[in-house]
């Protein structure tokens, strides 16, 4: 079988203004986890072009489709020809009038059409899902269905995109390592304790006798603060988690940093990065980018879902992002200062330093002062 990547056109994708190929999902580069996913199935790229092939023994793979292991070796178990579609778990509605952020389309019971076909047949080969169903509970009475699987596939056309196919691959890349290969938890329960619970930990890394770590993934020369707690994250080599900080179901790039009191969920942190308190949720940011203390990135839409831009340019059309609970995205080498506020579904492009200007910048003489006219006065 002959496999082919097919270029879709992407443009640079905003606040990164990067590439298709080069956004990373768990810190690779899509089309390096695109080569790494077919080599596991057997699979080489053998070229590229515009448009999917009408020969019946060629694979083609769209450029921004991110695939799992498991989901390429079912769908070449079918051995028969038509286009890959996953039955949501849980459901995602599609906007019926308008434009829609999600590119997937709804195919045959309640399934979603992507970017993988063998052969010139456009007919669906849907695969069940198999993982585990669960929920997290939300504010003002909602609930955001989660499902762990390890048959995943994300279509990468907007930043939201990016940050679903992060969290998607988290499940698979924990997997991997732990239940596939159990000597790693078993050598890091040895070396750690109960602080490193169904946990593979690199070489190096350091954990404090009053922090834990469950269903995590930790490169090497991690460091862990005391009494801080990561639940199914996948940490990079060399980050810093200082004391008292939370992370669960994110991504943190290697040499990233969480402050102390950060809380930091289903978020990604870029390389390099700093998140401090308060730190973020269902949020992706790039890398050198660093979020200062009590800076913060809004994540909860009170009515309806979170809307966002289909890009950073002034003027592009605001689509639903299908969600409520939404956090930011970043740029490289944003800067975000204390007392900043950003709201959910905002992208910000790379470079940007964003302060506050309601804060004391001269020496004021003892009692009470107030903000008035642009300044500060005595009261």
């Amino acid at each position: 079988m002959r496999l082919v990547r097919v270029r879709t056109g992407i443009a640079a994708m905003a606040p990164w203004r990067e590439p298709v190929g080069a956004l990373r999902v768990l810190g690779e580069p899509l089309a390096g986890r695109q080569e790494r996913v077919a080599r596991a199935c057997g699979l080489t790229f053998s070229g590229e072009a515009d448009g999917a092939d009408g020969e019946a023994d060629v694979l083609s793979w769209d450029d921004d489709l991110d695939l799992s292991v498991l989901t390429l070796r079912r769908f070449l178990k079918e051995r028969r020809e038509g286009r890959l579609a996953l039955v949501e778990r849980p459901a995602r509605a599609l906007t019926t009038s308008g434009p829609s952020l999600d590119p997937e389309p709804l195919g045959p019971g309640g399934s979603r059409m992507f970017g993988l076909r063998l052969g010139r047949s456009d007919d669906a080969v849907v695969l069940q899902p198999r993982g585990i169903p669960g929920n997290v509970r939300l504010p003002l009475g909602r609930t955001l269905e989660t499902y762990a699987t390890g048959q995943t596939a994300t279509t990468i056309r907007h930043w939201v995109h990016l940050l679903r196919a992060n969290l998607a691959a988290l499940f698979p890349a924990i997997l991997d390592q732990t239940l596939l290969a159990p000597w790693r938890p078993a050598w890091a329960w040895l070396r750690h304790g109960g602080r490193a619970a169904g946990s593979a930990v690199g070489a190096g890394s350091r954990i404090h006798p009053t922090a834990r770590i469950e269903g995590c993934v930790l490169g090497r020369d991690v460091q862990i603060g005391a009494y801080s707690v990561l639940r199914g994250c996948v940490v990079g080599d060399g980050v810093i988690v200082e004391d008292h900080a939370t992370a669960r179901l994110s991504y943190l790039a290697h040499e990233s940093h969480l402050a102390n009191f950060a809380m930091f969920n289903l978020s990604v942190l870029g390389a390099r990065s700093s998140a401090g308190h308060i730190g973020a949720q269902a949020s992706i940011l790039g890398d050198d980018a660093f979020l200062s203390t009590f800076a913060t990135l809004q994540d909860l839409a009170l009515v309806g879902d979170v809307r966002v831009r289909a890009d950073t340019l002034p003027g592009a059309p605001i689509l639903p992002s299908g969600t409520p609970f939404l956090g930011s995205a970043l740029g490289h080498r944003v800067r975000i200062g204390s007392g900043i506020s950003v709201a959910p579904g905002r992208a910000i492009g790379n470079d940007t330093t964003l302060v506050s200007d309601d804060v004391v910048r001269a020496p004021l003489g003892s009692g009470a002062w107030g903000r008035a006219g642009g300044g500060w006065r005595a009261l």
